[in-house]
């Protein structure tokens, strides 16, 4: 599983490199949403998580609820990433941030 969420996280952070040069706004939350996504898509459809559809199999937030004012106002982008790996049969939640 730490293999599976390392693996995850390190293509999550190469696939949202281009972010630290956006505008911290509500369009690159849903442009970071959809790069997160579409890494968790993949892995789902090589049939690395557990679930279907892919909804069940994992999540994806970055948006208001994910992170405060101040974390904005910082500079921060704080993506909530959730998924069910093969083995243990549990759901995974973890934090990226990206500090802009």
């Amino acid at each position: 599983m730490r293999r599976s969420a390392l693996y995850i996280e390190k293509g999550i952070w190469h696939g949202t490199e281009w972010a630290v040069f956006e505008p911290n706004d509500e369009p690159l939350c849903l442009k970071a949403k959809g790069s997160v996504g579409a890494i968790m898509h993949l892995e789902f459809r090589h049939e690395a998580l557990v679930g279907r559809p892919a909804g069940e199999a994992y999540l994806v937030t970055c948006d208001p609820d994910s992170m405060t004012r101040d974390d904005m106002n910082n500079g921060n982008v704080i993506c909530n990433v959730g998924f069910a790996p093969l083995r243990p049969a549990e759901f995974v939640i973890f934090r990226i941030g990206l500090r802009m």
